[in-house]
């Protein structure tokens, strides 16, 4: 299944220019209260590293482990395998902030999220709790 195409409408523009400043705020509001990540790891998805680019947190990596699987656009159990062995060799010391899509969000966590919308995650015991952003 191919990528398809966005279509871009007046709505789409400004959802998408809401999300562009929903970013560079939350950023904003990390550094504020001094939190800082080790690594950050984007999907290859454009959207997901444009969105971790304007948090302006650091360098982004991109992973493949991190791409959506909606819609069968990617292999779900061969990408959450790959986030799951990323997921096994993160050292307890490291901050590490990954941004990714809903549906693997919710694959790994079980949780449900919006956007603005984070979960922090404890590789260690799998445990996981949802912080709203803004």
């Amino acid at each position: 299944a191919g990528l398809q195409p966005l279509r871009l409408g007046g709505d789409d523009v400004v959802r998408i220019a809401a999300g562009k400043d929903q970013a560079t705020f939350i950023g904003t509001d990390l550094k504020n209260i001094g939190i800082s990540f080790d690594k950050i790891y984007s999907s290859e998805w454009c959207r997901c590293i444009e969105t971790a680019s304007l948090l302006s947190l650091g360098d982004v990596s991109t992973f493949p482990g991190l791409n959506s699987f909606f819609q069968d656009h990617y292999d779900r159990e061969e990408t959450l395998g790959k986030l799951l062995n990323k997921l096994e060799d993160i050292d307890e010391t490291e901050r590490v902030l990954m941004v990714t899509h809903q549906v693997v969000i919710s694959a790994i966590t079980g949780i449900n999220v919006a956007s603005g919308v984070a979960v922090a995650y404890n590789p260690s015991n799998g445990s996981s709790v949802k912080i709203s952003m803004r």
